[in-house]
């Protein structure tokens, strides 16, 4: 599935031509949502970056902070 996001054209020809098995109607549209969204947007790398940058910022804000003695 992850080869659908390849910037390598042969990546992303194995991932469209094996991309099968069940698949719950939420993932799929969320898929097909991500992957149309980064076929059509050239400055999608860049944005997947930043989207991956302010999760982990997210994520690390709502960790408790550490107690040390």
């Amino acid at each position: 599935m992850l080869h659908l996001f390849s910037a390598r054209e042969e990546l992303l020809r194995y991932g469209k031509e094996h991309l099968s098995g069940p698949h719950s109607k939420e993932t799929s549209t969320l898929l097909y949502d991500l992957f149309r969204e980064y076929s059509e947007e050239p400055d999608m790398p860049d944005k997947l970056k930043e989207y991956v940058r302010e999760s982990l910022d997210k994520l690390l804000a709502s960790l408790p902070a550490e107690e040390t003695s």
